[in-house]
């Protein structure tokens, strides 16, 4: 489709930052006026007139100009956006940063997009750095559960039993913590069976003993990861635009915004418990997303160096399964996200799997002399 907009200036206006200026020329601003005042007319009420029948001078009246000029201009800088990144072979990382630099009825739009573009990677030695943290930090097979471990899982258990139960009958639901051994139900053969496929105490203890190993592996081997990305990105050369940075802000904050609401409490009041103001949580957490942004931009480099691509067939599955719990979402956008997630997990067995070039020719030389003796073991008999 053509662009819509006029006099486009790019500008790289920081690192791996481009600034985007251009304008919507004022024709097609008036549609997009008139457009607006329709789309609000749908949903215009006034006593005396049925719902979406309100003369459009009443709608504008009431919503007022700047408002409306002001959805169209939205409308149409989201629409013609990314006619200009491909236009001008831009691609973007992270949301953009929108200004209206100049707004008024039957006049040009002017406006100003700030994005962050790929920026330069120059990766370490992964391949090299990867083997020696693994030979540093190996990840034990199956790591030991102590009886410590075993019984306060087990304790656990048999306290989120009580609690449930209490929950359903409608009972009074006692804190966690002042539960007392005798308030529990006892561990019997009858109780594990009940609880899932165990046959017997003892089959129950075990079963439970290898989900805290795997549990433990599984964490062991998130610390080496992230103990390899850390070498990894310490030894490159990553080029970090601010608004990435940013990005990751928006995120984490949506991320614990979705929590909160989860647990029933308003952010507003979950602020106030906390003593500190959203700005304060971000600040705190700044650190924590450059980190992150600089994790993803390796695993995106490393991926695309060694041709690292998820299972097509697996992401729509994936995506689908994800589809089923959050229906509001945009598919593409779920696609998105399980390519993503699915390339870094590839992407993290792939240099977990990485062997130290050295050891491989010290292993080809044990190889190569075992050879040479059982040759000439041979030649002797």
């Amino acid at each position: 489709m053509n662009l819509l907009s006029k006099n486009i200036i790019i500008k790289e206006s920081g690192e791996s930052e481009v600034e985007i200026t251009a304008e919507i020329p004022a024709e097609e601003m008036t549609n997009r006026y008139k457009k607006a005042l329709k789309e609000a007319q749908k949903d215009s009420e006034v006593d005396g007139f049925r719902k979406g029948k309100v003369p459009l001078e009443m709608v504008e009246k009431s919503l007022g100009q700047g408002v409306l000029i002001q959805n169209a201009a939205e409308s149409v800088i989201k629409e013609d956006y990314p006619r200009i990144l491909e236009e001008k072979n831009i691609t973007p990382l992270g949301h953009p940063q929108v200004t209206i630099t100049k707004i008024a009825p039957d006049n040009d739009l002017g406006f100003k997009i700030k994005t962050a573009v790929m920026p330069k990677v120059e990766l370490g030695d992964y391949k090299k750095i990867a083997p020696r943290v693994l030979g540093e930090n190996p990840v034990s097979e199956k790591p030991e559960v102590t009886e410590e471990e075993l019984k306060e899982t087990i304790y656990n258990i048999r306290a989120s039993h009580i609690l449930e139960e209490k929950r359903q009958k409608g009972e009074p639901v006692p804190s966690p913590e002042s539960l007392t051994e005798e308030d529990l139900p006892p561990l019997t053969d009858e109780f594990v069976s009940s609880l899932g496929d165990f046959s017997n105490i003892d089959d129950f203890n075990e079963k439970i003993k290898e989900h805290l190993s795997r549990q433990k592996k599984g964490k062991e081997q998130e610390r080496q990861w992230a103990r390899i990305l850390d070498a990894i990105i310490e030894k490159s050369s990553i080029g970090l635009p601010p608004i990435l940075i940013e990005s990751e802000l928006d995120k984490m904050t949506a991320q614990l915004k979705d929590d909160v609401k989860r647990a029933g409490i308003e952010f507003a009041e979950y602020l106030t418990k906390i003593k500190k103001t959203e700005e304060e949580i971000r600040s705190e957490w700044r650190e924590n997303a450059k980190k992150r942004a600089q994790t993803q931009l390796v695993l995106n480099a490393i991926a695309s160096k060694e041709n690292i691509k998820p299972d097509p067939e697996a992401v729509e599955a994936q995506a689908n399964h994800l589809l089923e719990h959050y229906k509001e979402a945009k598919p593409e956008n779920v696609k998105t996200f399980v390519a993503s997630q699915m390339t870094n997990e590839k992407t993290l067995f792939f240099l977990a799997s990485l062997k130290d070039e050295p050891e491989k020719d010290k292993e080809n030389q044990k190889e190569k002399k075992k050879d040479e003796n059982d040759s000439g073991e041979e030649l002797k008999e």
